[in-house]
């Protein structure tokens, strides 16, 4: 998490956070207005009835070839997005525990994120590392608490302290993880 962001007060991330869902709801509500659906049903039923049953049929193959090959491209995605999320969890963990830190690893029931809560004995220190592919909801870090570290694999939000994009190698992302944790755990 940014220092910013560590500072900044609940009601400080709750009206940020309603600020970004206002701005998303209008966007949304915009591109539904009955008007702008309309028209562009109009103009997709207008379009089909020029096409023939032939025409039609090939189309129709061909987007449903798409989606095949979108949800195989997702797919694909989650997997090296979990191994990814893996790679990092362990990273963090070995990092602190090369120093004397003591680890728990934990997932969070709802995602693949994964979390390594690290206590350090002759300090007292103790340190939360969030790993996941997805932004943290509001309502679950004000339950389970917030990540002194964020890492966040294929995605940047505005608590992001380390990115690991889509095609990192696993010496580059170990790296990464190892130098954010060492740092945080020193400061």
């Amino acid at each position: 998490m940014s220092r910013k962001r560590r500072n900044e007060t609940t009601e400080e991330r709750e009206a940020r956070i309603a600020a970004k869902a206002a701005r998303k709801a209008a966007r949304m509500a915009e591109m539904f207005a009955p008007d702008a659906v309309e028209a562009r049903a109009r103009k997709e039923r207008e379009r089909r009835e020029a096409m023939s049953e032939a025409e039609l049929d090939a189309e129709a193959e061909a987007e449903m070839a798409e989606e095949r090959e979108a949800q195989a491209a997702a797919e694909a995605a989650r997997e090296r997005h979990a191994a990814l999320i893996e790679l990092a969890a362990e990273a963090a963990a070995e990092t602190l525990e090369a120093t004397g830190w003591s680890c728990t690893r934990d997932g969070s029931g709802l995602s693949r994120s994964l979390y390594v809560e690290a206590y350090h004995e002759e300090t007292e220190a103790e340190l939360k590392i969030r790993v996941s592919d997805h932004a943290l909801p509001p309502t679950y870090g004000q339950t389970r608490g917030y990540a002194d570290l964020e890492i966040n694999v294929a995605f940047i939000d505005g608590d992001t302290d380390v990115y690991l994009p889509d095609d990192i190698d696993e010496a580059e992302a170990r790296e990464a993880v190892a130098a954010a944790v060492t740092a945080r755990a020193r400061g």
